[in-house]
């Protein structure tokens, strides 16, 4: 190679391993032609043409033919047999096939027709084209053999679960792995071709070598172990019962009991003297568990259901959550583990609050063990304790009292005997009945005299009661209504049934009521008023629901239509214009000079002592944005230019501090202006409270006027000590969030610890090259944080920029709002979410304004309720604190904008 070519620079290492490698194939092939040709038809090549063969044919031949030789070539066959798809690529691969299939699917496209791959990912989507589907040129839909129409299935259902949200994909274990049913090989990448993951699943470099991603594993294989152990111990206990059965029956068929007549019962079964009354059937615990699991009401739905979860207790079944109950095949699979027999898949909606700490019999797929933790999440759960509130209470409505069957040997009834005055004797002993029986109880054989009475000798001592009304009231009741003998006539017996009846649905006399006193009376009622009232809604929340509630169904234009007979032709210059009159927001007759354009107003300026908005747009102020204009006009009136926020220790770590806002910062939010970095600091204040509330401690925060563009030109050396300080205190957490001021411009920087990465959630998505100057540093600032604080840290810290979030339009000035509400998403997903790729951001903030207002509404809650308020936690009353070394070097730049 280096005599024939002449390489570049510094490329002799990579074109050895390239050469070597194609040395290593083409000898593997050589060898298995030389195989081929000669060792199996027992010749020898002509060494004039091969003479380099000559000295190492007997012993290649020894080798192939000993018994290493074949072990290895039977090994080798078994393991080729084990492939089951073979592609149809030929010797290009799919660098030559790639661009055929896009090319295939581009020209389907252009015809209007919709494809059944499009939501497919591409590696699953090219795979499937390699051996041998393709698509209808008709209507898109798939076409494929019998070789590969299983697997072809399974991937449409992996791909739809993973739409649906039931199955989540991680790099090499996505919907093609799950097809398959076999792990990828880690040297190629199925559907790409012979390259290694590094290149085939570049989008997920980030998770190579991510302790959480090792983290996640190892508890994944702990799941599955103890999955497979519950499982085990479940079919031998199953087992074990069932061996237990089948020696029951054995022993019952081999020693019969004497079949015994059944007493008088009532139509329900139990045993009752009143013969004319029934009673409404329950289903029982005992019943509800040795019912067929076949015939459970959540096998029969066909869609998503609101159902109910229970657990046994006892003879009751409690409710424990309420969700939706999924429909579940038999076959299916549940986070690529198959579903334990009597187990089906619910979605939990809402957790009673006294089970929250119930334990799953299976853990979740993001390791769930709780009930508390499953909230909005998918889980298996007990078919038989899945209620559908509709379904099963219609199963479970009375039916008419059914007649008792009667005996199966019938005897005769004897003729009824007069009332004997005097108690009978017991008949004497035979043969047949050796023993007198005891009274009330069934004989074998019919009784051919009456039974004599109950004796007063055979009952228990009952204890002495206490003489109460009611106790009185129920000896009055017993002696007046004592059981009929057997010997009784049948008028005797309709009239004890009719006074029995009367007695026990007479309506009850009132009981007397006791005093309380009102003090108590009171004081319990005011116990239980706080557990009656409802969640409260935050600003942000109540916001956003109103302006949702009062949305209307857009209604579709010309060319937004999902059916359209005629294609519109849309071109380039149409599309330039359309654009041009979108962004001016010119009205036909304007566009046509009909009606002169207006001028642009005068923008409203601030003035302390009148209103922040125009006097005609006060009314239409939500809420805490109004209360808190009200106040404003008030302190404005006696002179006062701003307001105070005091800062403990604890909450910024920079000792005791006050935050000043100033009113003319607060202008700007009113009017939609650029934020100022108080605002700013107020709003990671309230982030700062939330996640304190909610006891969420993994998450830290960085108090913007510390690390912004203006300290770093100014106390550069000052602000690098400040951030080295806050990065040591908070070494323990995952996550710190710092929204950073650069040249006019508000970005996020989530510091991602355990990762050792800076995340860029940059609303315009700036050059990187904006942010030099604060890499730099925070690149210091980690040099000694390393040498200050020991673990196992990164040498420097990774970035990633243009992280998938909210875009801000451009020509305006609204990114302090874009970051307001990047850290109110990332505080409130982070809790439940510790892959930060699967957080999801809101959409443009541009076209959905009331997100924008929801960021103003909460900011003014705030201000009005923690710190305006007396009784708010960080309510100033103007006096001297004393403030920490680090505030005072920052003092003034308090009032520094974006």
């Amino acid at each position: 190679m280096l005599e024939t070519f002449t390489l570049p620079a510094g490329t002799e290492d990579k074109v050895k391993r390239w050469t070597l490698k194609k040395m290593a194939e083409q000898f593997q092939s050589f060898k298995g032609d030389l195989y081929q040709k000669y060792i199996l038809k027992g010749q020898t090549p002509n060494f004039d043409t091969f003479p380099k063969l000559r000295d190492h044919w007997d012993e290649f031949v020894a080798y192939k033919t000993g018994e290493q030789g074949k072990a290895m070539m039977e090994r080798n066959k078994e393991n080729a047999a084990k492939k089951k798809y073979h592609h149809h690529l030929g010797s290009g691969g799919y660098s030559i096939a790639m661009p055929k299939w896009e090319q295939m699917e581009a020209s389907l496209i252009e015809r209007g027709i919709e494809l059944a791959t499009a939501n497919w990912p591409e590696r699953s989507k090219f795979w499937y084209y390699a051996h041998g589907g393709t698509l209808n040129p008709a209507d898109g839909s798939l076409v494929f053999g019998y070789q590969i129409q299983e697997a072809a299935r399974r991937l449409t259902d992996a791909v739809e679960a993973s739409s649906q949200g039931t199955f989540r994909p991680d790099r090499d274990r996505d919907e093609l792995t799950l097809a398959l049913q076999t792990p990828e090989h880690p040297g190629r990448t199925r559907g790409k071709g012979v390259i290694p993951w590094k290149i085939g699943f570049k989008e997920d470099i980030h998770t190579y070598r991510s302790r959480m991603r090792s983290k996640r594993d190892t508890e994944a294989k702990i799941a599955d172990l103890e999955f497979r152990v519950s499982s085990y111990e479940l079919n031998m206990q199953e087992e074990v019962a069932r061996k237990v059965d089948e020696r029951m029956a054995a022993h019952r068929s081999h020693d019969p009991q004497p079949t015994i007549p059944p007493a008088m019962v009532s139509p329900s079964g139990n045993r009752s003297s009143c013969a004319s009354t029934g009673q409404v059937g329950s289903q029982s615990m005992d019943a509800m568990q040795t019912q067929d699991e076949s015939t459970c009401p959540v096998d029969d739905i066909t869609q998503r259901t609101p159902c109910e979860l229970h657990i046994p207790f006892k003879n009751l079944s409690i409710k424990v959550a309420s969700g939706m109950a999924i429909p579940t095949d038999p076959s299916g699979t549940y986070h690529c583990r198959p579903i334990p027999a009597g187990y089906s898949k619910v979605e939990v909606e809402l957790v009673e609050g006294a089970y929250e700490d119930l334990e799953l019999d299976y853990p979740g797929g993001d390791g769930e063990t709780h009930l508390r933790d499953t909230c909005h999440a998918i889980i298996l759960w007990r078919r038989r304790y899945i209620i559908l509130p509709g379904r099963q209470a219609a199963s479970r409505a009375p039916s008419p009292p059914a007649p008792p069957s009667p005996p199966q040997d019938p005897a005769p009834s004897p003729p009824h005997a007069p009332p004997a005055p005097s108690p009978p004797q017991a008949p004497a002993s035979t043969p047949q009945d050796p023993a007198p029986t005891p009274p009330r109880a069934p004989t074998p054989t019919p009784p051919q005299a009456p039974l004599p009475a109950p004796s007063k000798s055979r009952a228990p001592p009952a204890p002495p009661l206490a003489h109460t009304r009611a106790t009185k009231k129920a000896k009055v009741d017993a002696a007046k209504n004592k059981d009929p003998g057997y010997d009784c006539t049948q008028e005797e017996l309709d009239a004890y049934v009719a006074s029995e009846v009367k007695r026990q649905f007479k309506p009850r006399s009132p009981e007397k009521k006791i005093p309380i006193d009102p003090s108590v009376r009171n004081f319990f009622r005011g116990m239980s008023a706080s557990v009656k009232e409802a969640i409260k809604l935050s600003d942000y929340e109540r916001t956003l629901k109103k302006a949702s509630s009062g949305k209307s169904k857009p209604v579709p234009q010309l060319g937004e239509q999902p059916n359209q007979e005629i294609e519109p032709l849309v071109t380039g210059k149409e599309m330039t214009i359309e654009q041009f009159i979108t962004d001016t927001g010119l009205t036909t007759d304007q566009l046509l000079g009909v009606t002169p354009i207006e001028k642009a107003e005068v923008k409203y300026m601030y003035e302390l002592g009148k209103p922040l908005v125009k006097p005609e747009l006060l009314q239409s102020l939500p809420t805490q944005m109004y209360k808190f204009h009200q106040l404003y006009m008030e302190m404005s009136a006696t002179g006062r230019e701003m307001i105070g926020a005091r800062i403990r220790d604890t909450d910024f770590l920079q000792g005791d501090d006050i935050l000043w806002i100033n009113f003319r910062g607060i202008y700007e939010l009113y009017q939609l202006d650029a934020l100022d970095v108080s605002i700013m600091s107020c709003w990671i204040l309230m982030e700062i409270q939330r996640a304190r509330r909610r006891r969420v401690f993994d998450t830290g925060f960085i108090d913007p006027r510390k690390v912004n563009v203006a300290m770093l030109d100014q106390y550069p050396q000052e602000t690098e000590d400040n951030l080295v300080h806050l990065l040591k205190a908070q070494h323990y957490k995952t996550f710190i969030l710092l929204p950073y001021s650069t040249e006019f411009h508000w970005v996020l920087l989530l510091i991602d610890l355990e990762a050792c990465t800076v995340n860029v959630y940059d609303s315009m998505d700036k050059k990187e090259s904006t942010f030099d100057k604060v890499f730099e540093l925070i690149d210091r600032a980690w040099y000694r944080f390393r040498h200050l604080v020991r673990g196992k840290w990164r040498e420097r810290l990774r970035r990633k920029f243009k992280f998938p979030c909210a875009k801000q339009k451009q020509g305006t000035n609204l990114c302090g709002y874009y970051v307001c509400e990047y850290c109110h998403c990332l505080a409130d997903q982070i809790i439940t979410t510790r892959e930060l790729n699967f957080i999801r951001m809101r959409d443009n903030l541009t076209t959905h304004k009331e997100f924008i207002a929801a960021v103003q509404e909460q900011l003014m809650g705030f201000i009005n309720e923690e710190i305006l308020d007396p009784k708010g936690e960080f309510y100033y009353d103007g006096n001297t604190i004393h403030r920490s070394l680090a505030s005072e070097l920052v003092a003034s730049t308090t009032t520094s904008k974006s």
